[in-house]
């Protein structure tokens, strides 16, 4: 965009721009930057979150991913970016039209697997991987959570693939 006005024109056509990658930096030094490039691509399916330099620190994303709420079809976001909000993961579950997400988050409430439940509200997701951090009492307590897990898949009618991960965040 940098080259012409030709060459800047075109870097804005909108029917160029299906898949965007934007790392935790951009976001957290400009999310006004990072919402305005968002809404002017109107045919953004695939929205790719990066965390090269491994930051552990809480961002907003939410901010940036509900901007392609009407289009958006597939969500990565880097498994190093593990902590929702109750709130955004609320906002995420509202994305009708979500049909891939990878995702990790940390719980340790008492039943760590109720945003899966959320989950389920995403009628047309046929890819789910998602990696739980949470911490296990015993052997029950994760008997418990399997069961549940199993009965919150149910409800994906086009699941087609499936990766769910439960780690111990105490290790």
């Amino acid at each position: 965009s940098l080259i012409n006005k030709k060459f800047r024109d075109v870097s804005r056509d909108s029917s160029l721009w299906t898949k965007l990658i934007l790392d935790y930096e951009d976001i957290k030094q400009s999310a006004n930057s990072c919402q305005k490039l968002i809404d002017r691509y109107k045919k953004l399916t695939s929205l790719v979150i990066t965390n090269n330099s491994l930051n552990p620190k809480l961002l907003n994303l939410m901010s940036i991913v509900i901007r392609a709420e009407k289009s958006l079809k597939s969500l990565q976001v880097h498994s190093s970016i593990h902590r929702w909000s109750d709130a955004a993961f609320k906002k995420l579950c509202q994305m009708k039209q979500l049909k891939r997400i990878e995702l990790t988050y940390v719980r340790n409430l008492h039943n760590p697997f109720d945003e899966v439940k959320l989950l389920s509200n995403l009628d047309q997701l046929e890819d789910l991987r998602v990696c739980v951090r949470t911490k296990f009492c015993d052997s029950r307590a994760i008997a418990t959570a399997v069961r549940f897990l199993g009965t919150a898949l149910y409800h994906f009618k086009k699941l087609k693939k499936v990766d769910l991960i439960i780690e111990d965040s105490t290790t």
